[in-house]
């Protein structure tokens, strides 16, 4: 996978084009359908877009605020 889609800080980013992805996608189609166990039938890029690019909060967004509260996180916000 090309650097700029594998390395991100604190959030992913969520403005390129699908087709810069192509031939990895290839890559990952080409594993799963060579692979013998599960036999899955898949691209990357259907993974990762729609619904699991949504931005959602999840318990693991508050733990930097508990730590915090805790004092044992220093540098936060």
């Amino acid at each position: 996978m090309p650097l700029k889609f594998s390395c991100f800080e604190n959030e992913y980013n969520k403005d390129f084009d699908v087709k810069d992805l192509a031939d990895y996608d290839q890559i990952v189609t080409t594993y799963y359908d060579l692979r013998d166990a599960n036999r899955r039938i898949d691209s990357f890029t259907k993974q990762i877009t729609g619904a699991k690019l949504n931005n959602h909060e999840t318990d693991r967004d508050e733990l930097p605020e508990l730590l915090h509260k805790q004092e044992l996180c220093l540098d936060w916000k």
